[in-house]
């Protein structure tokens, strides 16, 4: 009798585990106004003035009018983890290790994880990108899932993609910038509360009285984004952009599956954002980057969550590290490019409360690293 307990337990806690892994969305109090970049997080996600990379389609699509020269990255792998989620995988590998599988046992664990926001995101991101014209195709696959301690289960999980094509032009001998992209947004998963019942369920193979779209959510969309680049001096590095994301809303159409269609996500809305970034220190091999972001100026969430901070100092062609503020958080980053390869790590932290530093249990630290093969 008590192996079967420990082995029914086991199985809840590891069809928790599989709804979270296979059931996107972001968390709800997540302020998500964009695809993020890892070098951009890296610097606070204070980009918008920036914009000279191909994180460029993502967060001011005028940033492809001044780009140097050609870029394509066709291996293009991205991983990121909360550190709630290792501190999870390390007690639940104790727990195993013990031999202890007792309800109470996995019951604590479940208690320890109270309110922690676990998480864990895996993707591809090619792309190409020339002065005045790129396209990427972002996947990813993100999965959070929150414990609480009347033993319910919070999962917002499974995978979305983002198809941005830009082209930018410069003007007023290079004085202005000014972009465009056209995107395809889509997204499919699981946006729920379980408890142990639904796990039972789920773990027996039984089948909810809900439908489809009580369970899933899962659409795509057209979408533009548009925005602007001025540096007052052409021969300087003194920028101001802005950015309007989602132009006028981007709305989803629900994906039909079978005789069942899931439930369409919520209207995309518009971000307008703004940013400012300028280089005291420039020589031929090295420089100081400054920025600062206010991002989502439109969009219900407290200021505290809009503003970003960062810097970058970049050596020659091959080493760019980055730190700033998130929603009052450090970030930092670091890019390495040797060879055929392309290194980007960055950690940061999301503040899943409110307002920025809010709660402490809801400040969800991540470590994110970006591998490529370019050309």
């Amino acid at each position: 009798m008590r192996q079967s307990a420990r082995t029914a337990c086991m199985m809840r806690l590891a069809s928790a585990l599989m709804v979270a892994c296979f059931g996107a969305s972001a968390n709800a109090d997540e302020l998500r106004w964009t695809h993020f970049g890892v070098r951009p997080l890296g610097m606070g996600n204070a980009f918008v003035g920036q914009a000279d990379d191909f994180n460029a389609l993502y967060y001011n699509p005028a940033g492809l009018a001044w780009l140097k020269t050609w870029t394509f990255e066709v291996l293009a792998l991205r991983g990121e983890v909360s550190a709630n989620t290792t501190g999870a995988i390390g007690d639940i590998m104790n727990l195993a290790k013990s031999g202890s599988g007792s309800t109470d046992a996995t019951i604590e664990l479940i208690q320890k994880q109270g309110g922690k926001p676990l998480g864990f995101n895996l993707g591809l991101e090619p792309y190409f990108v020339s002065p005045g014209f790129g396209f990427a195709v972002a996947v990813e696959f993100p999965t959070q899932l929150t414990f609480h301690n009347d033993i319910t289960f919070d999962v917002n999980a499974g995978p979305r993609f983002y198809v941005p094509v830009g082209i930018a032009g410069s003007f007023f001998r290079d004085r202005l910038a000014a972009g465009m992209n056209a995107k395809i947004v889509g997204l499919f998963g699981v946006d729920r509360t379980f408890d142990i019942d639904a796990l039972t369920n789920l773990s027996s193979g039984t089948s909810g009285s809900g439908s489809l779209g009580d369970y899933v959510l899962g659409g795509y969309g057209v979408g533009f984004d548009v925005g602007l680049l001025f540096r007052p001096d052409a021969k300087k590095d003194t920028t101001f952009g802005i950015s309007i994301l989602d132009f006028g809303g981007t709305k989803f159409t629900a994906m039909s599956t079978g005789d069942s269609v899931t439930g369409a996500p919520d209207v995309r809305l518009p971000a307008v954002n703004t940013g400012l970034s300028f280089k005291p220190v420039k020589t031929e091999n090295h420089y100081v980057s400054v920025n600062a972001d206010v991002v989502a100026i439109n969009q219900p969430v407290h200021y505290s969550k809009k503003i970003n901070l960062g810097t970058e100092y970049g050596l020659g062609d091959f080493l760019k590290v980055q730190a700033g503020l998130h929603q009052g958080e450090w970030t930092a980053g670091v890019q390495l490019d040797i060879m055929l390869m392309r290194l980007r790590l960055a950690s940061y932290a999301e503040q899943l409360g409110t307002a920025a530093g809010q709660d402490e249990i809801l400040s969800d630290r991540r470590y994110a690293m970006h591998l490529n093969l370019f050309l």
